[in-house]
């Protein structure tokens, strides 16, 4: 539709109104544009036909009568930046001249193509951030036109592309599936830990409170995710978030907790492994004083966090920052620290070894080797590798952004599942264990058990004693242990 530049501002405002989502309007209130006057001008008429009123978007009547249909003030400020927006293309467009054969400029309700288009080509322009319910996407998504043969414009513009729940979907689907991972692991895990007296040690009591904790985490988060993120990606339903229901709010607060609740266990690993090792072995170290202010930094974080949600930022169940007000570093700031403790612990760790590596003879010196080797174990039961992707980088590429996502939730998804396997499944104590267990019940059933050869390879087991070689400080034994981790090692060719 070919408009005098007079009459173009009305359609504008018109246009940003009549194609705005329909999840914006309040229920039933959406009305119909009409054309008024002589000159069919779209304006508002009221259903007694007493009223009618231009489609201006700085009249002021306009303005309280578009506000009054709308869920949020958000959304009319949206309104009002689509109506200026279409204005300014006018403004651009109004002088261009046309190329002959040409697709020429025109706004098309959403965004301004404003420069003539060669025919028998895509077009592509940036998504524009007010057709956006929520926040706008932190990278650039790009909506196409098709300028045809003959110098015309396919009707609808493709704003498909500018959706950001295709991906918001794959994203969640795959942290959901490798938090599943996780948890289906920790399952026989736990029941091994349980189980078994004699793996009723403080070092194996920690294992277990980590892994119980991710587990615990993480079927929180499947929970969350399944019910509460994945129905926003449909854009035709509304979701769990905008009813900002009681049991999503209690789930959000859990789901801290429990997150709270692994950053802590995974420092009382670093704290207990560090006084093992480091701290001159001076028998099994109190961890009683530091797991009860473990739980202080647990608990006050995430009370702290949902008092302040609910009195200050009571929105979507507490899981969006729409308004960047910083609330989510309650948690963050405790979480962070706690890892940066850990990087540190783990360093001093490795200090300790290296330095005794050069004081050891060289029979013991391979034992050693292997116990630097294996600190690479200890990431995940320590959480440095959250680390690496706990700052998000800023791109407008949304490929960039989505490798992002993609490796941070493999990261945190899976660090259960290697917990569980480095720890459990891999320990040649729970390896004895099960075999001795396995044997019983063989002897038990009476089933004869054909002999075979013995197996070729053999095992390392970090779980050693210290090489008389080192000088043990007074009040010590040298049967302590200076390493936790059981690994397989295949004899070489």
């Amino acid at each position: 539709m070919v408009l005098p530049v007079w009459k173009f501002p009305y359609y504008g405002t018109m246009g940003c109104y009549q194609y705005m989502n329909s999840l914006r309007f309040k229920p039933h209130m959406k009305f119909r544009p009409m054309l008024c006057g002589e000159y069919k001008i779209p304006c508002y008429r009221s259903p007694d036909g007493k009223e009618e009123v231009l489609f201006n978007h700085t009249d002021p009547r306009m303005q309280e009568i578009v506000r009054a249909v709308l869920r949020t003030e958000e959304y009319f400020q949206k309104w009002i930046q689509c109506s200026e927006r279409s204005i300014e293309c006018c403004d651009r467009i109004k002088d261009v001249d046309n190329v002959e054969g040409h697709c020429p400029p025109l706004w098309d309700a959403w965004y301004c193509w404003d420069k003539p288009a060669p025919p028998d080509t895509i077009q592509k322009g940036a998504c524009p951030d007010f057709i956006y319910t929520s926040n706008p996407p932190s990278c650039t998504h790009f909506h196409e036109k098709e300028c045809f043969h003959n110098g015309t414009w396919r009707a609808k513009t493709n704003y498909e592309p500018c959706s950001v729940a295709p991906e918001i979907y794959n994203r969640t689907v795959f942290h959901i599936s490798v938090l599943s991972i996780s948890v289906i692991a920790s399952i026989p895990a736990l029941i091994i830990f349980f189980c078994y007296r004699k793996l009723r040690v403080m070092r194996v009591a920690l294992h277990r409170s980590l892994i119980l904790a991710i587990a615990l985490r993480n079927t929180l988060t499947i929970i969350s995710k399944s019910t509460v993120i994945l129905p926003e990606t449909d854009v035709k339903t509304e979701g769990v978030m905008k009813n900002n229901g009681v049991p999503c709010r209690v789930l959000a607060f859990f789901e801290n907790t429990a997150a709270n609740l692994v950053f802590a266990c995974m420092l009382l690993e670093g704290i207990y492994l560090h006084r093992l090792i480091a701290a001159a072995l001076r028998g099994q170290p109190s961890m009683t004083p530091v797991i009860v202010a473990a739980a202080v930094v647990v608990l006050v974080p995430a009370i702290s966090w949902a008092i302040v949600m609910g009195c200050l930022h009571d929105t979507d169940c507490w899981y969006l920052d729409a308004d960047d007000t910083g609330f989510q570093w309650i948690n963050d700031a405790p979480r962070l620290t706690m890892l940066l403790i850990n990087t540190l612990l783990l360093a001093d760790i490795v200090r300790v070894l290296i330095t005794r590596l050069r004081t050891v003879t060289t029979a013991n010196a391979g034992k050693f080797r292997r116990t630097a080797k294996a600190t690479v174990f200890l990431m995940p039961l320590f959480g440095i590798q959250l680390l690496l992707t706990m700052v998000r980088p800023h791109t407008k590429d949304c490929t960039t952004e989505n490798v992002y996502y993609f490796i941070t939730y493999a990261t945190d998804g899976l660090q259960g599942f290697l917990v569980v396997v480095i720890y459990c499944f891999l320990n040649k104590e729970v390896q004895e264990l099960l075999s001795r267990t396995f044997k019983n019940c063989v002897a038990k059933l009476g089933i004869q058990r054909p002999k075979r050869d013995e197996l070729s390879g053999r095992r390392a087991t970090l779980l050693t004693n210290l090489p008389s070689q080192l000088q043990i400080p007074e009040g010590s034994t040298k049967s302590s242990p200076i390493a936790i981790i059981s690994i397989p090692q295949v004899a070489p060719d």
